[in-house]
């Protein structure tokens, strides 16, 4: 019985519509009708190629049956040799051949369930002939002159087993190419439903962000909006005006300590010179003076003036000689007569800063500073998000141009695969 080959042809195979294609409307079909459509068409085909592989099977079960027999009977045929040093030779292929498709001829064919077994059973009688065919080959020639109305029978059930590999072998090829091509397209339209999934999450991640963009502009304008009226009010001009008279107070301030430092370090040799062997409180004066002299005037400046006249008693009496002596006395005596002044107008400016501070106006300028930096965050922040959105939108386009030339792909191996043309539908445009 000939496998029906013609449920190949693609024009019949265009005919096995189902209710699904008749509802497909102008606008194209979606992945997964096409999903469907072709998974359709697999299963369709591989459930005629099984079909068709049914009496083939039995054939093949008949045809072994009766090789069976043949190497049965020629197993009990008392062979005749004329020649008595070939019988040894003779007998050795007789039960080579007849262990050999006894052995493959006993052995069960399954009717194949799925493409892969269909392929296993097609590998199969490939490899029953290729076994009888070694098997007569090698013992062709004893065959032909000792067991010639067996190896007759023989050779006809080999034929017939030729013919079957044949048509199984063509019938299961077919269907193979129509199942890969299935297969690819499947995978096609599997990685293109990815891409679009992958896309709506894209949009909808942009559609957050941008609402989340609106949302921060809204509070930034807001909170510009509080730094003018801050900015307007007489409590922030009255602030300002007070920041200002402290930090001229503090420019004063830190040119007495300027000023400060200059004058004690004309005197700086004197001071290192004093302090060898001294006691470690009298060091640790001196190495104030000598470096931070500014610090004196945050505690009792007795104690340094005191230190001030001893190195200028030692310059006097000749105990401690420098070069420049008298220059350094007229130095500390500058020293010495400043020093109390010095101190009152630092404590005078001290006192200053601490009743302008306490008025309030550095909270005010705070809560500006707090206001202005929260507004430079979020604008910093909405401009990384727009950045994000950004490389959102280019990443999307990258990912629906590819999907459009996977939908062209898609559409193309359906033609191929059903000899229909279909349009799938473009929801990513």
């Amino acid at each position: 019985m000939s496998p029906p080959f013609g449920f190949f042809r693609k024009n019949e195979a265009s005919k096995e519509r189902s209710a699904d294609d008749a509802t497909i409307h102008s606008d194209g079909i979606a992945l997964e009708q096409a999903s469907s459509i072709v998974e359709r068409v697999k299963a369709t085909q591989t459930q005629s190629m099984l079909v068709s592989l049914e009496p083939i099977k039995r054939s093949v079960e008949n045809t072994l049956d009766n090789l069976g027999k043949i190497v049965d009977d020629l197993s009990r045929e008392n062979l005749k040799t004329d020649d008595i040093k070939f019988r040894s030779l003779v007998e050795n292929s007789r039960r080579t051949i007849v262990s050999t498709i006894m052995r493959e001829s006993s052995s069960q064919l399954s009717l194949p369930q799925n493409l892969n077994e269909a392929l296993e059973f097609r590998s199969r009688l490939e490899s029953l002939l290729k076994r009888f065919g070694d098997a007569s080959g090698s013992h062709r020639r004893v065959l032909n002159e000792y067991m010639k109305k067996h190896s007759n029978k023989m050779k006809d059930e080999f034929e017939t087993l030729s013919r079957l590999h044949k048509k199984t072998h063509d019938l299961v090829s077919k269907v193979e190419v129509v199942a890969n091509e299935c297969s690819s397209c499947l995978r096609v339209i599997q990685t293109a439903q990815e891409n679009m999934r992958l896309t709506d999450v894209g949009q909808s991640r942009i559609s957050t962000l941008s609402q989340e963009n609106k949302e921060e502009q809204i509070l930034i304008d807001k909170l510009k909006n509080e730094v003018q009226i801050l900015k307007s009010s007489q409590q922030y001009l009255d602030a300002f005006q007070t920041l200002e008279e402290i930090k001229k107070v503090e420019e004063e301030k830190e040119k007495l300590k300027k000023d400060t430092s200059n004058m004690f370090s004309n005197i700086s040799r004197a001071i290192t010179k004093y302090s060898y062997g001294t006691s470690k409180i009298t060091y640790s004066r001196l190495e104030k003076i000598g470096s931070r002299p500014w610090e004196i005037f945050d505690e009792d400046i007795m104690p340094y003036l005191q230190l001030l006249q001893g190195i200028r008693q030692e310059l006097i009496s000749g105990k401690m000689t420098l070069k420049d002596s008298s220059r350094t006395i007229e130095h500390i005596d500058q020293i010495m007569n400043s020093l109390e002044n010095i101190s009152s107008e630092i404590k005078e400016k001290n006192d200053l800063l601490s009743q302008l501070r306490s008025s309030g106006a550095g909270q005010i300028q705070s809560k500006l500073w707090q206001i202005e930096k929260e507004i430079t965050n979020k604008i910093e922040f909405v401009s990384n998000r727009n950045h994000e959105i950004a490389e959102a939108r280019k990443a999307m386009e990258i990912r629906s141009n590819e999907t459009k030339k996977l939908v062209r792909q898609i559409e193309e191996e359906i033609l191929e695969i059903t000899d229909n043309k279909y349009s799938i539908k473009k929801p990513y445009s």
